[in-house]
């Protein structure tokens, strides 16, 4: 694939305001005013998608927006928020502790999302290789989960799925990050 500067600028620039929509969201406009989000060309850029309000109502706590956003934002800021709550050093204890949930608790693909990439993965229907599958994950992280099935000849066996779309956003995550 030949690379496209033009592509990967246009990628960068939705990508940014998709960010910076999810960071207001969530009660960080100031944090991104402070930083200059809102000035100069990029803000003609951010207001003409009418990036959204504030919304009015938040978690208890900051460890706990910060969790909803980086959550909402996708894996690659997930896996920094996991990083984040090992290091108490960093991100000072209260706020670590708040974004430790992220190792463990995070929010499952819907099945009907699942189902087709395991079917494609499988090269056939579900029902024709397993002769069960429990829609229900047993495990949910931030780049996949984990199903329980048993095969055909009787053993029971777990079945890891990447989640759907991961390496073209981690791709424009990574991307926008170095731009940054």
């Amino acid at each position: 694939m030949a690379f496209n500067p033009l592509s990967m600028y246009v990628s960068n620039a939705v990508r940014l305001a998709e960010v910076v929509q999810i960071l207001v969201k969530h009660g960080f406009a100031d944090m991104l005013r402070g930083m200059g989000v809102f000035e100069g060309a990029s803000a003609k850029l951010l207001q003409s998608l009418h990036i959204i309000k504030p919304s009015d109502v938040f978690p208890r706590t900051q460890a706990d927006q910060l969790r909803a956003a980086l959550t909402e934002l996708g894996p690659t800021f997930v896996k920094a928020g996991q990083l984040l709550s090992t290091r108490p050093d960093l991100a000072g204890v209260e706020l670590s502790r708040g974004l430790a949930d992220l190792q463990d608790k995070v929010p499952a693909v819907p099945f009907g999302e699942i189902r087709p990439f395991i079917e494609s993965s499988l090269g056939a229907p579900i029902d024709e290789v397993f002769s069960e599958f429990d829609p229900e994950p047993i495990a949910a992280a931030s780049l996949s989960q984990v199903y329980r099935a048993r095969l055909s000849t009787g053993e029971t066996v777990a079945v890891k799925v990447q989640r759907p779309g991961m390496r073209e956003v981690i791709d424009a995550d990574l991307h926008l990050m170095h731009g940054i």
